[in-house]
C-alpha cells in the first residue's frame, strides 16, 4: 500500500509490485557484483570450509542494509505502513516495502520479527522469523496474548505471527482475490487493509476494494458484517445496508465498538457490533461524506482529508492519522475533534510540539495501554514518530536523512557506518577488510569500528600513496595474508594493489594503471584484464 491519490478517485491504493525504484536498481546492481565475487570466494574457500562440520551463524558486523535493524535513527524502514503496541510498550511495525514485521522496544531498539528484507524473495511462505516470507504487509494488530495479525494488501491474505515469530496464514489464499466467505483459505479478500482484534480473539478486516468489513473467528471462519461487495457509498444503517468508500484502518474500543477510517468519504464511521448482521449498526461518527478539509469541531462540523490510521485509548478517545492533511487528530467520546500535532497541508519531518511538528503522509497510529504515548507510522518520512501527552513529537526510529537503504561513506561503529556496494571482503585474525565501490578500502575491528584504510570516497584514480593519498578505481576482490598485507584487485585500473595494513601504504604489485591486456611479466610489465 503506497498512499498516493489516483487521478480518477483520489483513493489510496497500492503501488504496482513490479515497479523498480532507484534504491531497488542500486540494490540489484550491488547484488550482481556480490554474486560474481561470491562465486570466486566459494572456489577459494571451499577447501578451508569443507573440514568444518559445525553450524554457521551470521550477524551484521557493520553497515546498514535495506531494512536495517538498529537503535533509533540507525534503523531503516521503507514505507512503514501501520503500527501496534503491546502491554510492555513494544511497538510493532508493518514495514510495507521491506516485506517485514519489525519490533521496536521502548528504548528504540529495532529488530525484525518476521520476514526478510532485501533478498528479493517475497511471498506467502509460513515459517519462523526470517524464514517466513510476507508480501506487502499493510495493517497490523495484536490480541490479548501477544499474537500479531497482519493484512497483506497485495497478497489478499491475513497472516498470524506468534510472539516467538512463527508465521501462519489465518485466512485467504495467496494472490487469489475475491469476496467469498468461508473457512481459512476457502475465503477470499480483495485488498485487505485495516485490522483489529476484540477481547474474544475475533479479527476484523477492512477491504479497500471490496468496500466491506469482514470478521474472522479464532477458528478461521470468515463472514461479511458490513457493506456490499464492490458497492461504494456513505449510507448509514444496518450492516447489509451500510456503504463505505475505501474503508482503511480499524480500531476497537473497550466496549466492543468498531471504528473505521472511511478514506474516500473523509469520515470516521462507528459500527455497533451485534450477534448477527441484522443487529449491526453503522453510523458516521465524525466528518461529512465527501467534504474534504481540516476543520476542528463536533461530529459533522469537523472535516478530514483522506484519514487512514486509527487508534482508541482506554477512555474512548480516538486518534486519527489524517493522511493528506499531514496531521494527527483527536476525537473524544463526545465526537469533539481537535488537531493534536502537525499543521494541515504542511508536510515535513520536524520534531516539535503540537502544530510546530511536521509529518509526511502519516498512515497509521497506535496508543499505548496507559493512553499517554502515541506512535505514528510516518510513511513519507520512513520514520516512526512518538507523541507524548503534552503533544511533544520526536522521532523514535528511522531517519528521513538517511539515504535509501542506508548507502553512504560514513565511518563509525556498527550500523552507524555506511558502505556503498561493498564488493569484496577478507579477514586477517579478527580484522575484516572490505573493498567498497566508493573507491576505498575499509577496515572493521572485532568491535565493529569501521575506518577507511586507503583511498578517498568518490575519487577514482591509480595513484600509489599512504591512506587517503592513494587512489583506486572500483576495487573488487580482496585478500589478506598472515603478515598484515592486504591485496586488492583494482578493477578499472587493471592492476593488483598491495596495502600494508599497519601503515596504509599502497603500492602497485602487478600491472600498470589503465593498461589492459594479457601479458605475463614482472610488476608493471605485466598486463591484466579488468581485475575482478
Amino acid at each position: 500500500m503506497r498512499p498516493t491519490k489516483t487521478k480518477q478517485t483520489g483513493a489510496i491504493i497500492a503501488e504496482h509490485p513490479t515497479y523498480l525504484s532507484e534504491p531497488t536498481r542500486r540494490f540489484l546492481r550491488g547484488l550482481l557484483v556480490f554474486v560474481l565475487a561470491f562465486g570466486s570466494l566459494i572456489a577459494l574457500s571451499a577447501r578451508g570450509q569443507s573440514n568444518y562440520t559445525g553450524a554457521y551463524h551470521f550477524t551484521t558486523l557493520a553497515g546498514a542494509a535495506i531494512g536495517a535493524d538498529g537503535t533509533g535513527k540507525l534503523a531503516l524502514f521503507d514505507k512503514p505502513n501501520s503500527t501496534a503496541t503491546d502491554s510492555a510498550g513494544n511497538i510493532y511495525v508493518a514495514d510495507f516495502n521491506n516485506h517485514t514485521v519489525r519490533k521496536i522496544t521502548p528504548t528504540g531498539v529495532v529488530t525484525t520479527l518476521a520476514g526478510f528484507a532485501g533478498d528479493g524473495e517475497v511471498g506467502d511462505r509460513d515459517g519462523t522469523g526470517m524464514d517466513a516470507r510476507l508480501y506487502f504487509p499493510t495493517g497490523i494488530a495484536l490480541d490479548s496474548v501477544g499474537n500479531i495479525y497482519v493484512t497483506e494488501q497485495q497478497g489478499y491474505t491475513i497472516r498470524k505471527i506468534t510472539p516467538a515469530g512463527v508465521v501462519s496464514t489465518l485466512a485467504g489464499a495467496f494472490l487469489v482475490r475475491g469476496s467469498a466467505d468461508g473457512v481459512g483459505n476457502g475465503a477470499s479478500f480483495y485488498y485487505p487493509c485495516g485490522i483489529a482484534v476484540d477481547s474474544a480473539g475475533n479479527v476484523y478486516v477492512s477491504e479497500i476494494l471490496n468496500q466491506t468489513i469482514r470478521k474472522i473467528t479464532p477458528a478461521g471462519v470468515v463472514s461479511t458484517i458490513a457493506g456490499a461487495t464492490g458497492v461504494n457509498g456513505s449510507t448509514d444503517g444496518p450492516g447489509a445496508v451500510a456503504r463505505f468508500s475505501n474503508p482503511a484502518d480499524l480500531a476497537i474500543d473497550n466496549t466492543g465498538n468498531l471504528y473505521v477510517a472511511d478514506n474516500l468519504n473523509s469520515t470516521i464511521r462507528k459500527i455497533v457490533l451485534g450477534s448477527s448482521m441484522r443487529d449491526i449498526t453503522v453510523s458516521t461518527f465524525a466528518g461529512t461524506p465527501g467534504v474534504i478539509g481540516s476543520n476542528n469541531g463536533t461530529g459533522a462540523a469537523a472535516s478530514f482529508n483522506g484519514p487512514y490510521g486509527l487508534s482508541v485509548d482506554g477512555a474512548g478517545n480516538i486518534y486519527v492519522a489524517d493522511t493528506f492533511n499531514h496531521t494527527i487528530r483527536k476525537i473524544t467520546s463526545t465526537r469533539v475533534v481537535t488537531t493534536l500535532a502537525g499543521t494541515a497541508g504542511v508536510y515535513g519531518a520536524a520534531d516539535g510540539t503540537g502544530s510546530a511538528a511536521r509529518f509526511n503522509t502519516p498512515t497509521d497510529i497506535t496508543v499505548n495501554s496507559a493512553g499517554t504515548l502515541l506512535y505514528v507510522a510516518d510513511y513519507g518520512n520512513n520514520e516512526i514518530r512518538k507523541i507524548t501527552s503534552t503533544r511533544v513529537v520526536s522521532t523514535l526510529a528511522g531517519s528521513v536523512n538517511n539515504p535509501p537503504g542506508g548507502a553512504g561513506y560514513v565511518d563509525g561503529t556498527g550500523r552507524a557506518a555506511r558502505f556503498s556496494e561493498p564488493n569484496g571482503i577478507a579477514v586477517a585474525g579478527t580484522t575484516v577488510y572490505v573493498s567498497d565501490a566508493n573507491n576505498t578500502i575499509r577496515k572493521i575491528t572485532s568491535a565493529g569500528v569501521v575506518t577507511t584504510l586507503a583511498g578517498t570516497p568518490g575519487v577514482a584514480g591509480g595513484a600509489d600513496g599512504t591512506g587517503a593519498a592513494a587512489q583506486f578505481d572500483h576495487p573488487s576482490g580482496i585478500a589478506a595474508d598472515s603478515k598484515g598485507n592486504v591485496y586488492v584487485a583494482d578493477l578499472n585500473n587493471c592492476t593488483i594493489r598491495k596495502i600494508v595494513a599497519a601503515t596504509g601504504v599502497v603500492t602497485t604489485l602487478a600491472g600498470t594503471a589503465r593498461a589492459q591486456g594479457y601479458v605475463d611479466g614482472t610488476g608493471p610489465a605485466a598486463r591484466l584484464p579488468l581485475a575482478a
